[in-house]
C-alpha cells in the first residue's frame, strides 16, 4: 500500500497481481514525506539495492503504541540506529504499524481521514479470477516442496484460493476507487495512469523490468485445470468482480 502526498495517489493492494513489483516500481519516483508500507525482506532489499526509497511514515508514533507494542518498538529503534544503511532499512520494517501492505480502502480512509481520501487518486489492479486461483496454485506449490502437493481440482476444492479481494478496494460495497485497472491491460493502464498523475516515467515500463515475484508458473492459460465443477465455484466466490469488470473463464495476461 502507497499513499503519496507528492503526487497525490493511494494505491490498495490486491493479491496475485503483481502488486509488490508495482509497489516498487512506483517507490522509484516516491518523496520523503509520502506512506510506504513494509513488503517482504528478500523484496525490501532489492528496493533497497536498486536505489528506490523502502518502507517509510507508515510506523505508529509512540503515543499510539499499545504497551505490548513497546518492547518491538524499543528493538526496532536500536536495530536502526547502527549497523550498515541496508540493514538500517530493513530494521525500519520490524516497527509497529500504523499501515500496512494490504490495507482495505476503508482502513485507508479512517486513518488518512476523509479530506485526502476524497482529493487524492484511488487506484488498484484486479484479475480475472480463474486465472487468478491458477496463479495462487503455482504459488502455493512453490511455498510447498517438501509436502505432498494437492490435485489443483482439490486445491480448489479446499477453499484456499477463494479468496475475494473485492472488499479491499470498495466501502460498505461500493467501488471506492477512481481506477480497477485489469491485470489483462496492466501495462497500457499504468502508462495511462502515469500520465494521469504526472509521473516522471511509464511506471508500467518500469515494472516490466522487476520480476519480485515471477518465474514460479510453468505455462500461461487457463486451458487443463477446470472442471465443470470448479469453474462454477470461481463464478461463485468472485461473482462481485466478475460482474464489474466483465472477466470469462478464459486465461488473460498483461499485454
Amino acid at each position: 500500500m502507497i499513499i503519496s502526498h507528492k503526487f497525490g495517489f493511494i494505491f490498495v493492494k490486491t493479491g496475485k497481481v503483481g502488486g509488490t513489483s508495482l509497489e516498487m516500481a512506483l517507490s522509484r519516483f516516491l518523496g520523503p514525506e509520502d506512506i510506504i508500507t513494509p513488503i517482504s525482506g528478500d523484496d525490501e532489499r532489492d528496493r533497497f539495492r536498486r536505489g528506490y526509497r523502502t518502507a517509510q511514515n507508515f510506523q505508529k508514533s509512540l503515543s499510539q503504541l499499545h504497551p505490548s507494542e513497546l518492547p518491538r518498538w524499543a528493538q526496532a529503534r536500536i536495530r536502526t540506529m547502527a549497523g550498515a544503511e541496508e540493514k538500517r532499512a530493513l530494521a525500519t520494517c520490524q516497527f509497529p504499524k500504523r499501515y500496512w501492505n494490504h490495507m482495505s480502502a476503508a482502513e485507508i480512509r479512517d486513518r488518512i481521514g476523509t479530506e485526502i481520501w476524497d482529493r487524492y487518486y484511488k487506484f488498484t489492479v484486479e484479475r480475472n479470477p480463474w486465472d487468478k486461483v491458477v496463479s495462487a496454485y503455482y504459488w502455493g506449490l512453490k511455498g510447498a516442496e517438501n509436502e505432498e502437493a494437492l490435485s489443483f481440482k482439490d486445491y480448489v476444492l479446499s477453499g484456499r484460493p477463494l479468496k475475494s479481494s473485492f472488499e479491499r478496494y470498495t466501502v460498505n460495497g461500493r467501488v471506492a476507487m477512481d481506477r480497477v485497472i485489469r491485470y489483462d491491460r496492466l501495462y497500457q493502464e499504468l502508462g495511462e495512469v502515469s500520465e494521469q498523475l504526472g509521473l516522471p516515467e511509464n511506471v508500467g515500463d518500469t515494472m516490466q523490468a522487476l520480476s519480485a515475484k515471477g518465474g514460479y508458473r510453468p505455462k500461461r492459460g487457463t486451458d487443463g485445470y477446470y472442471d465443470a465443477q470448479t469453474r462454477e465455484l470461481v463464478e461463485i466466490c468472485f461473482a462481485r468482480e466478475i460482474r464489474l469488470l466483465g472477466f470469462t473463464p478464459e486465461e488473460e495476461s498483461p499485454a
